[in-house]
């Protein structure tokens, strides 16, 4: 099997935050040996828009990167080392009418848990499946897929129990991205952080924050710049106080990222 850093191409599917996938994509080709990087989409109209902004971050970073785009779905997997998939099957017309219907029946309306996560689950597992059966028959043999379709853990057991014969990620960053910010806010590093975290894609809470083994929920849970400067500014301090829940034993912040309306 050839080693990550022979690898030369890396597909992608959908059309959200293209621009944010391309800029780390082109400022970290060289840790893999990236030539190439073809972006796939059913809908020809979301790449004239978001392609071209991708194409643009290229040509300025690493014009030497072999830039494309498509909507034929075998051609993008053709040969290809590394896809990633973020399908949203019927738009964001299906996500408005699954957080509704939830919340007509006074159950949580989000598109990773609940109601509205299960029925993205039903409309998204066919889907990616037919994907898997595309990468096994036209990609390379050590492909390897990070997927993002929500609800990234039921989607990503589906692939893996359907008997796909690649390696598969299933990957959610709700929480992964907030622990990246606290660190400016706590003036430490990473890698003294510690938290304690729970729970399922946007559904997730933190239990306990310690820096080099030193408490800090509470300090953390005080300063205005967790509201300020970190994917917490979507919620108000009171809003986070009413959803602490305090015992002699621990205390859990809620820190799903909901839907914002």
């Amino acid at each position: 099997m050839r080693s990550i850093y022979e690898i030369n191409r890396i597909r992608r599917g959908a059309a959200f935050a293209l621009h944010f996938l391309a800029k780390s994509l082109a400022y970290n080709a060289h840790r893999i040996g990236l030539t190439e990087v073809v972006f796939l989409d059913n809908s020809a109209d979301n790449l004239a828009i978001f392609g071209e902004i991708a194409r643009y971050v290229f040509n300025t970073i690493r014009p030497d990167i072999q830039f494309s785009t498509t909507t034929d779905p075998v051609a993008a997997l053709q040969d290809a080392n590394y896809i990633i998939t973020t399908l949203r099957v019927g738009g964001d017309e299906s996500r408005i009418r699954d957080e509704r219907i939830a919340l007509e029946h006074n159950t949580l309306g989000q598109e990773t848990t609940g109601a509205g996560g299960f029925a993205m689950a039903m409309r998204s597992i066919p889907a990616i499946l037919r994907y898997c059966r595309l990468i096994e028959e036209h990609a390379a043999e050590d492909a390897i897929l990070f997927n993002f379709t929500n609800p990234s853990g039921l989607v990503t057991e589906a692939i893996i129990k359907s008997g796909f014969k690649r390696r598969v990620y299933g990957i959610c960053d709700a929480p992964s991205e907030l622990i990246r910010e606290l660190p400016a806010i706590l003036g430490c590093e990473e890698r003294d952080l510690s938290v304690e975290c729970y729970g399922l894609n946007h559904f997730s809470w933190f239990t306990h924050f310690t820096v080099r083994g030193e408490e800090v929920t509470e300090r953390l849970i005080a300063s205005p710049e967790l509201y300020q400067k970190t994917a917490m500014q979507y919620f108000s301090p009171e809003l986070v106080r009413l959803c602490i829940i305090s015992s002699s034993m621990n205390i859990s912040i809620i820190t799903t990222i909901a839907t914002r309306r």
